[in-house]
């Protein structure tokens, strides 16, 4: 039978050298500026703040974060599999991790960046995302539903949506994509209310009963791009022949 610690206890420890960390409670604490190298495996962190703290080479495979609150906190070479953040909210800074099914149900993330990422089967209902940026990134089978999604910049970021794909119902309002790479992917039922689209490349995507209003499409690769089962690169080209 699995042990459940105290997670005050595992902090403390935490603060003086790295370990395995592994357990389930309710706790409150101020974490050290640096924890390095500790695997929160199979726990679950409920209503925890983590202050200006900076997880470094961690692993949290099948942890679920509840009620957590992260203020200019980074994560630097972390895994991450299995992952729930519900109902959290803070500022984060991501760079050279890798996650696989992370669940983003009724959590609001705002004011990160996050560079040199590889998300798989990201799963977000009900979602608030604001002033993210993400840069230099893969995002894999994305499952987003009735998210509202504003003030985010996308940067030479591949989306590739599978066989389990879709953004249905969100909103995404000043949103910015700058030289990034959509494959295989469907949105239905979205906005893009005054967003950007610079030298994106759009290989058989779907947009059905989406709203453009305002919207700006630059530089971009429209083989295969779809708009209510209208090829729009034929529609371009018989408007040009034809005005």
């Amino acid at each position: 039978m699995r042990l459940v610690p105290l997670l005050v206890s595992v902090i403390v420890l935490a603060l003086s050298a790295p370990g395995h960390a592994q357990g389930s409670g309710s706790y409150s604490h101020r974490a050290s500026e640096l924890l390095e190298s500790w695997d929160f495996g199979q726990s679950k962190i409920l209503r925890s703040g983590f202050a200006a703290t900076r997880f470094e080479d961690c692993s949290f495979a099948d942890t679920q974060f509840l009620g957590g609150a992260f203020a200019r906190a980074k994560l630097a070479g972390t895994e991450l599999g299995e992952v729930s953040l519900e109902q959290c909210r803070g500022e984060l800074t991501m760079e050279r991790c890798e996650y696989s099914s992370m669940d983003l149900d009724y959590t609001t993330i705002g004011q990160s960046e996050w560079s040199n990422l590889t998300l798989r089967e990201l799963r977000a209902s009900h979602c608030g995302l604001d002033k993210l940026s993400f840069e230099n990134s893969r995002f894999r089978q994305l499952n987003l539903r009735n998210c509202e999604i504003s003030d985010i910049r996308f940067d030479s970021v591949r989306l590739y949506g599978g066989l389990n794909g879709l953004v249905n119902g969100c909103e995404w309002r000043s949103t910015r994509f700058y030289n990034d790479d959509f494959d295989d992917g469907r949105f239905e039922q979205c906005e893009f209310t005054d967003s950007r689209f610079y030298r994106s490349d759009f290989r058989s995507v779907r947009f059905e009963y989406c709203d453009f209003r305002d919207c700006r499409l630059d530089g971009g690769d429209l083989d295969g791009l779809t708009v209510d089962g209208i090829s729009v690169k034929d529609a371009i080209e018989f408007y040009k022949r034809n005005r």
